[in-house]
This record gives structure tokens, C-alpha cells and sequence, in this order.
């Protein structure tokens, strides 16, 4: 066993990666950061020792396995503690402070070339919500289009947002690990397929052999759908009676299939 991460040294971790690529290494312990970018095909076995902030980077961890087409295995350890452990993770994004020392340099001097991550971060931001734009030079100048505090607000506004949105990736993650029915047809349907399963792989299927598949829905799985209160979305997976939305705005809603029929909260979009 070899082991990478950020306390290794740089030949330490060239060594463990060649030792991987090579197969004298037949496990590897690390962080996320060493799957990137290998392509190694006979991987069989990918274990997490803990929960991912979110299912798309499980999806794409758990992909280094069986890359030749052969059969591998996936494994989640998984404690609801973990969630919170993830949740603290995600819960970073550009300071209040950065941008409106950010903002207030472009507003009165003209071009900004920031010089660390948080001032980087807090000029993405400007652009974002239309207080700074690139320009033909290739240097971020002030649009004008409101002011230093009108900017600083609609920062605020866009980090909740944002924020919103990584908490539903989140609790999405948290539901795939506490989900009793097809993982396939959870991570599928997450992706926008409509794959209802059962695979009768997982662990799941293996325990309920013939498990029933899903019946009539309102809206198929990958249908563009609209809300009043959310906006518009993509459907993206039933449980039983309850259906999952990712809107483009708010991230994923889980809503009861009853009331959406009987209330018509979703109606078909664009």
C-alpha cells in the first residue's frame, strides 16, 4: 500500500503514482486529488471513507473503477455525521471583504489584476453579477452599471444562491447514501436518465431481489418543467410518490407527486 496526499512530499507522490500506473502498487490510500486525471483501466476497487460534498463527485470518483469493462466494486462508508463534516466543506466562496475592496479599486482606478485566490475570486464575482466585465485589453474594467453597495448587495445575493444550491447538492448526496432502493437508478435519474432499474447489482437489489419498478409519473425523468416559486427545472428522479426537481436557480426540490397533480405546482417548460 502507497500512500498521496498533501503532506507527501512531491517525489514521494511522483513515486506513488508511478507505483500505481505501474501495478507494484496494489492499493492506494489518498485524497480526491490523486484520481485526477489517472486512466488507469484494471482499476477494481474504490472505496470512500467518507461521504463527497456531492454526487457528482462521487460519480466521477467511483468512474476510475472498471475502466477496461470489466466488473469492479464501489464502496460508500457512510455515518449521517459525515454530512455535517461535508456540509463545512462546502461552505466557502468569495469573502464580503474581498469584493468590496475589489469593487471599490475598479470603481475608482479603473483595471484590477488581482495577486491572491480571494481577490481572483472576489473579480469573478463582479463579473458575475454585471459590476465588471472583461474587456478588449483582457483586464476586468468597471461596467458602471450600479454602484460599489448596489454591487456588494447583488454579490450577496448570488453567494446565497449559490449556497443554496450546494446545500441541495449536498443533501442529495446524503439521500443517495440512506436511499433502500436501486443506486443505479438513483445516480442515473440524478444525471437526467430515465433508467427506473432495478440493475440488481447494488447492494440494494441484491437484498430485494425483483424489486418493483416505478408506475405512471406526471412529467418523464429529463422533462423541462416550470414553478411558480422556483422557476423552471429539469425532473430528475420519482421515489414512490415523491419526485425530485433540480432547478436552474434554487439547485434540487423534492416534491409529493399528489399535490403537484392536484395543485399543478409544475407545469411543462421551455
Amino acid at each position: 500500500m502507497t500512500l498521496y496526499h498533501a503532506g507527501v512530499g512531491a517525489a514521494a507522490r511522483r513515486r506513488a503514482m508511478a507505483e500505481f500506473l505501474g501495478g507494484s502498487a496494489r492499493i492506494v490510500t489518498a485524497t480526491v486529488a490523486f484520481g485526477m486525471g489517472v486512466d488507469k483501466p484494471d482499476v477494481r476497487w474504490v472505496l470512500h471513507a467518507d461521504a463527497p460534498p456531492s454526487l457528482d463527485a462521487y460519480y466521477q470518483e467511483l468512474g476510475r473503477g472498471g475502466r477496461d469493462g470489466e466488473r469492479a466494486e464501489a464502496r460508500l462508508l457512510y455515518r449521517p455525521q459525515d454530512v455535517g463534516a461535508a456540509r463545512h466543506l462546502t461552505a466557502r466562496g468569495v469573502s464580503e471583504a474581498a469584493v468590496a475592496d475589489v469593487a471599490g479599486r475598479l470603481a475608482a482606478a479603473g483595471p484590477d489584476e488581482p495577486t491572491s485566490r480571494s481577490g481572483t475570486l472576489a473579480l469573478a464575482r463582479l463579473v458575475d453579477v454585471g459590476a465588471a466585465a472583461w474587456a478588449a485589453d483582457g483586464r476586468v474594467r468597471w461596467t458602471g452599471a450600479m454602484d460599489v453597495p448596489d454591487a456588494l448587495a447583488a454579490s450577496r445575493a448570488e453567494g446565497e444562491r449559490e449556497r443554496e444550491v450546494e446545500r441541495s447538492r449536498l443533501e442529495m448526496m446524503r439521500r443517495y447514501a440512506e436511499h433502500t432502493g436501486c443506486r443505479r437508478s438513483f445516480l442515473l435519474s440524478y444525471f437526467g436518465q430515465d433508467y427506473p432499474g432495478p440493475c440488481g447489482m447494488c447492494d440494494n437489489d441484491r437484498r430485494r431481489p425483483g424489486a418493483a419498478k416505478a408506475g405512471a409519473v406526471p412529467f418523464p425523468v429529463g422533462a423541462r418543467v416550470a414553478s411558480d416559486r422556483w422557476g423552471e427545472g429539469t425532473v430528475q428522479r420519482y421515489d414512490g410518490d415523491q419526485v425530485t426537481v433540480l432547478f436552474d436557480e434554487h439547485g434540487y426540490r423534492d416534491l409529493l407527486v399528489p399535490l403537484v397533480v392536484e395543485r399543478g405546482l409544475l407545469r411543462g417548460g421551455n
